[in-house]
């Protein structure tokens, strides 16, 4: 870009005068340009918003809980990049409920699909965010699946919780579900 425009005041010696109207309206043109390609690169400097979850399964080792109680369900957020970052967790489940709660700015899109809206301010690198999710078993489930899903690039890692109906600890065996690296 600066090569275009000294070249530019090479070839045309008549851009060299300030007091001419008409370079002003070049100069004000050519620093647009070059306005604009800065922004350009520290725009790429910041790179892509890149994010981590998790779910807290500590509660779920001692088996505690039981069909048709209300447990908590902690959904872990880190921010890996500059860039600030807004986005929804969507947390889909099957046989299980997922409900709001006390949190008022969840949204609950119907009895087995949350919401959970995560903002990351500029510059906040391995910022952290962890946010509760009440969670209620079907009676009648052998098993039962919380699958998350954003509209932003995640690490590699959870991309779920996945719990199974173990008869001899007579409580669920809950592990959480790894997906693939990107």
């Amino acid at each position: 870009m600066l090569v275009a425009i000294a070249v530019c005041f090479y070839k045309f010696p008549s851009l060299r005068s300030i007091r001419k109207p008409r370079n002003l309206l070049v100069y004000l043109i050519m620093l647009l340009l070059l306005a604009s390609v800065a922004y350009q690169v520290y725009d790429a400097f910041l790179g892509v918003s890149i994010v981590t979850y998790d779910a807290n399964t500590l509660s779920f080792t001692d088996n505690e809980f039981v069909t048709g109680q209300v447990f908590e369900l902690e959904v872990f957020c880190e921010n890996l990049g500059i860039r600030e970052t807004s986005f929804y967790l969507t947390l889909t489940s099957t046989n299980a409920s997922l409900t709001v709660g006390s949190q008022q700015d969840y949204i609950q899109v119907n009895n087995t699909a949350i919401k959970i809206p995560f903002h990351f301010a500029a510059a906040s690198i391995h910022a952290k965010e962890t946010k509760p999710v009440s969670v209620t078993i079907d009676r009648s489930a052998s098993g039962f699946e919380i699958d998350f899903d954003s509209s932003i690039i995640a690490t590699g890692g959870v991309i779920g919780v996945k719990g199974q109906w173990n008869q001899t600890a007579n409580g669920y065996a809950v592990t959480t579900k790894l997906g693939p690296c990107v």
